[in-house]
């Protein structure tokens, strides 16, 4: 990705000063630093406790689950905040073992985060409270954050409300600001802003706008997430703008998908994809299994996606995986996503009847081929 260029300190400090106000840390706590230096947010999760005294516990890229949860327990951790396929990952440990972490905040973030996996993670750590934390890198760190509640959700967990000096806005294609409940496009500003690309005018051109409502000349970042309000204020996030597929005429939002695949059971995690064979695109569902639920078949996931989604929306292949491949910063990886296995040819089944032949020959002189038979 291009690098951003830096803000002023002054403006870091600030945020500094809000997430500590945000995690309330005092000289008890202990938090666990499990992110790389050079990540943004990395910034946040070790340099907000120490100025606000509490002591920091440095983790390791090469830490295993079992690594992980022997050193919450050893210094007694009190805030954690890895990717949330690692926080599943511990839930999933914690279970199996039987134990108790004494944490007060789980916070999760990094990628968009199912109410699924919300809810194991309440289930399997018992945090006092769990927070979503929402930023790209060039808005600098957290311009959002949402204290999970006890509403019921579906979909992906809230971002939250601004945190700090931010500015947000949902507007709409001609940057008009949107009503409570309609759906639009997140954009950010305030003083932590990043200043732009680095020896990229077109892009810092495309993505930082001038702010149309603000007469100082700031500007806003345009993040490419469909997002809404909630009647309460809260930013409810809908997925990105830029990852919408469309395939035979309709408009498809994979995390619409990848959130009814988690409520299966047997599945820890999935990511959808649009995929392109011979001409041909289809959808392809990259699954992961849960570590004590039964493996389910394609044909099961198909039924039970076809109960939540219509048909427009079910993927074609299904590729199960040990783990889905993850980047250093916890999101999916999708390049390491394997090409899905074309499946295995059947049969072509002749036409028994008049009609049928009528339909089979309207279909191949329509598309041009012969390899249409009565069940395609």
């Amino acid at each position: 990705q291009p690098k951003c260029v830096a803000v002023a300190h002054g403006a870091l400090t600030k945020h500094i000063q809000a997430a500590g106000a945000l995690y309330r840390y005092t000289p008890a706590d202990r938090a666990l630093h499990f992110a790389a230096f050079t990540f943004d947010a990395g910034m946040e999760q070790w340099l907000a406790p120490l100025c606000h005294g509490a002591g920091v516990v440095l983790g390791f890229s090469g830490w295993t689950g079992e690594d992980t949860l022997q050193a919450l327990m050893a210094h007694a951790v009190s805030v954690i905040y890895p990717p949330t396929s690692a926080l599943l990952h511990l839930a999933d440990a914690v279970a199996a073992r039987g134990q108790t972490l004494a944490l007060r905040i789980a916070c999760v973030g990094g990628e968009a985060v199912s109410s699924a996996a919300l809810a194991k993670i309440r289930a399997g750590l018992r945090p006092e409270t769990i927070i979503n934390g929402y930023g790209p890198t060039e808005t600098v760190i957290t311009p959002l954050a949402w204290q999970a509640d006890n509403r019921a959700l579906t979909g992906y967990a809230p971002i939250g409300t601004a945190l700090g000096e931010r500015t947000l806005y949902i507007l709409d294609a001609d940057l008009n600001p949107l009503p409570l409940g309609a759906v639009g496009e997140l954009y950010i500003g305030g003083p932590c802003l990043a200043r732009g690309y680095h020896g990229r005018a077109d892009l810092s051109g495309e993505r930082f706008l001038p702010d149309p409502f603000a007469a100082d000349g700031s500007r806003l970042y345009r993040t490419g997430d469909r997002v809404r309000f909630r009647p309460d204020g809260v930013v409810e996030y809908l997925g990105r703008a830029d990852q919408q597929i469309k395939l035979r005429g309709y408009r498809i939002e994979p995390g619409e998908i990848e959130a009814a695949l988690r409520q299966l059971p047997g599945i820890a995690d999935a990511h959808v994809l649009l995929c392109e064979e011979n001409g041909r695109r289809y959808l392809a569902a990259y699954w992961q299994a849960g570590p004590h639920d039964p493996i389910p078949t394609d044909a099961a996931l198909k039924i039970g996606l076809a109960a939540r989604l219509p048909d427009y929306m079910i993927p074609a292949r299904y590729v199960r995986l040990d783990q889905l491949p993850r980047t250093t910063h916890g999101k999916i990886d999708r390049r390491a996503l394997p090409v899905p296995e074309a499946p295995a040819p059947r049969e072509q089944q002749a036409p028994t009847n008049s009609t049928e032949v009528v339909l089979v020959q309207l279909w191949q002189d329509l598309l041009g081929r012969q390899d249409i038979g009565i069940d395609d």
